[in-house]
């Protein structure tokens, strides 16, 4: 797989970006209703993590990669749900203390809270969930694109063959 020489595999990874986007809107619309309604943080992020996750195995399986479907539904989803819990345990441990750093810096940069009607925790908490999704997309991206889906490569002509 080389996403700079092969139009497939590019065309697959811009895919995947938007489904990690659609994931994102997910994971955010709903970690931030269930903070509302009182939830811990942890809580909420695992839950909204979870939404996002069925989300985003939805999209890969059927609009990414529609052609792996050769391999058995809750197979593929028992190997994504696996490869997306390191991803949550990464995230949790991220919320149990980036979130504490951001309500430290925030107030240092000279922004005065509320700031758009929003308190400082709100801002503290969505700017945590980001860092924590940037960096469980490359654990995901390579997990699941390498085991989850990998059968998409066997059934692919090598790039030295297309020409």
């Amino acid at each position: 797989m080389n996403i700079i020489t092969n139009k497939t595999e590019r065309t697959r990874f811009v895919k995947f970006a938007l489904v990690g986007v659609s994931g994102t809107i997910v994971d955010f619309g709903f970690f931030n209703l269930f903070r509302f309604i009182g939830i811990s943080i942890q809580i909420a992020g695992g839950l909204s993590f979870a939404i996002a996750v069925v989300n985003n195995f939805l999209l890969n399986r059927y609009w990414i990669y529609p052609e792996a479907r050769e391999k058995k539904w809750y197979k593929q989803f028992t190997a994504f749900v696996l490869i997306n819990l390191v991803g949550l345990v990464i995230r949790t441990g991220i919320l149990s203390f980036i979130p504490n750093w951001f309500t430290n810096l925030l107030p240092k940069l000279g922004i005065q809270f509320p700031f758009l009607g929003f308190e400082l925790g709100f801002y503290a908490d969505n700017f945590s969930v980001a860092v924590a999704i940037f960096i469980v997309l490359f654990w995901n991206y390579f997990s699941n694109r390498y085991y989850t889906f990998n059968e998409v490569d066997k059934l692919e002509t090598p790039v030295e063959e297309q020409a």
